[in-house]
């Protein structure tokens, strides 16, 4: 029995010979043009065992209904080692880039070690008040008794459990909005034409892509904290 559990996927296209130049391109390898049953296709390249798949005109694929979409299942291409040049040769043959790539190069650029200053805000140095000289004196005071550590709040695990979980849900509709977004800005550019209104749908991915990064890093900080809250309790 195969270990792969996807053996094989039909991406559907409208263009078949537009679709082999464009895939041949970013994969870096070539997409062959086959003919088999009274159909052709694009056949992406593998190696012989492999799971992989081909390009399809729709009535030609066995679902004959199916039609390039931003809705469906997501299919990702290898392009292992060249990122870059997959994404310059996307733009360069008519593709449109709807998320940008991200490089993590480790917690402290994930989380943001150095922060720069806040824009508006000069930069603040307390002064120092100069206090009268006490003289000292010879008496001993006694030192104060040491007060009692604060018992650990028994809730707060349960509580803080309960916040990661709307984080999380936070993040689920964030996602969701980002998708929505990316559906909305090519139907106002591509189908629509509605030129004054492309940078502000852009801005506006940009703004939710922003958010959703931050909220990321936010809910792995906060689940190492409840795993801390875990441990001690």
């Amino acid at each position: 029995m195969s270990a792969d559990t996807l053996c094989w996927t039909d991406i559907p296209v409208t263009n078949l010979d537009r679709a082999i130049k464009f895939y041949s391109a970013i994969l870096g390898r070539e997409v062959s043009k086959m003919s088999e049953g009274g159909f052709q296709y694009g056949l992406l390249p593998h190696e012989e065992q492999n799971a992989s798949g081909c390009l399809c005109v729709g009535g030609d694929s066995v679902g004959d209904k199916n039609q390039p979409s931003q809705i469906g299942p997501l299919i990702y291409l290898s392009v292992e080692g060249r990122l870059d040049e997959a994404v310059k040769t996307a733009k360069a043959n008519g593709g449109k880039v709807l998320l940008q790539e991200k490089h993590h190069k480790g917690d402290d650029v994930a989380k943001g070690a150095v922060h720069a200053p806040q824009p508006g805000k000069k930069p603040h140095l307390a002064k120092k008040k100069q206090a009268p000289v006490a003289q000292e004196s010879s008496a001993v005071k006694s030192a104060a008794p040491a007060k009692p550590e604060p018992k650990p709040d028994p809730t707060e695990l349960e509580k803080s459990l309960a916040v990661l979980a709307k984080l999380r849900e936070l993040e689920f509709h964030s996602r969701g909005n980002i998708e929505k977004l990316a559906e909305l800005s090519l139907t106002i550019e591509d189908e629509l034409k509605q030129k004054p209104f492309v940078e502000p749908i852009g801005t506006l991915y940009a703004t939710q892509d922003a958010f959703h990064s931050k909220i990321v890093v936010l809910i792995a900080d906060y689940e190492a904290e409840c795993e801390r809250l875990k441990s001690t309790g």
